[in-house]
């Protein structure tokens, strides 16, 4: 539920970036009901320009959260959700905090849990940039990289490598049909 609420955070960034720059965004926040239907790797549905209506992009477009990597595992990225386009942020909300709270207030209180919350003004989100297909490297199970090592095979760009923001909202006027 966190991890799902956090990649969320993400694509409403992205939508509040894409109106400072005249472009509309339709995030995909369709229901699916078990492990077999998802939204296939495509985070935003629809994109509008200024004058224009909304259009269906014909490159899927996915929106991650990106901490020192932008990382896709191998799976998806060859799989059915592929993407073409891949935009990172880093959300600085700290998951393991909210989910202790909700957990230590499980037990029998009701709504009462809501007030172990303080209220919620707003959470820092960072551009970390963009980058498309080609632009990922492979990084095996258990090999090092940067530091690094992750336990499944992946695909990723370091964020360093990630391309400028500001060039991604001009490239956004060739993905409509």
């Amino acid at each position: 539920m966190m991890d799902i609420t956090k990649g969320l955070l993400n694509e409403v960034a992205f939508k509040m970036d894409c109106e400072k720059h005249g472009i509309g965004i339709e995030l995909n926040r369709d229901f699916y009901i078990g492990t077999s239907n998802t939204d296939e790797g495509q985070d935003v549905k629809k994109i509008k320009f200024s004058g224009g209506s909304y259009f269906a992009p014909k490159t899927k477009i996915q929106v991650k959260d990106v901490q020192y990597f932008m990382l896709i595992s191998k799976n998806e990225f060859e799989g059915d959700r592929q993407a073409g386009l891949f935009i990172g942020y880093k959300v600085h909300w700290k998951k393991s905090s909210t989910g202790q709270r909700f957990f230590r207030s499980l037990g029998g209180r009701g709504e009462e849990i809501f007030s172990d919350f303080p209220a919620l003004n707003g959470i820092r989100v960072e551009r970390r940039g963009w980058a498309s297909r080609n632009d990922f490297q492979e990084l095996a199970a258990g090999k090092n990289f940067k530091g690094m090592s992750f336990n499944n095979d992946n695909m990723f760009v370091y964020w360093d490598d990630l391309k400028d923001m500001e060039n991604l909202f001009k490239k956004m006027k060739g993905l409509a049909v």
